[in-house]
């Protein structure tokens, strides 16, 4: 853990520009015309920090984690599916009785 925390310190974000302002201000704006529109559609807001731009850049080991809970829960779909009664094969259901 200490590793990843001096590698992100490392690479902590460059200064911002010019272009990066103007880009956050046109993402602001964009996000305030999408939130504008849900409440013209009657739709409810969205919570806060959802989305593809986030409030906050994400830690290498956030990320790491959040793969592996996606990973985790794909597993347990898998076993799920695998451990679920099948439904009997058409040949087989007549046999039962003979």
């Amino acid at each position: 853990m200490r590793r990843l925390d001096r590698l992100e310190a490392q690479i902590e974000p460059a200064e911002e520009t010019e272009t990066s302002r103007s880009l956050r201000k046109r993402l602001k704006s964009g996000q305030r015309r999408v939130a504008e529109w849900r409440v013209r559609e009657g739709l409810p807001p969205l919570a806060e920090g959802t989305g593809d731009v986030p409030n906050r850049r994400r830690t290498i080991v956030e990320i790491l984690n959040s793969g592996r809970q996606r990973n985790a829960l794909a597993h347990r779909k898998l076993v799920e599916a695998h451990d679920a009664p099948s439904s009997p094969i058409a040949g087989e259901a007549g046999k039962e009785g003979a």
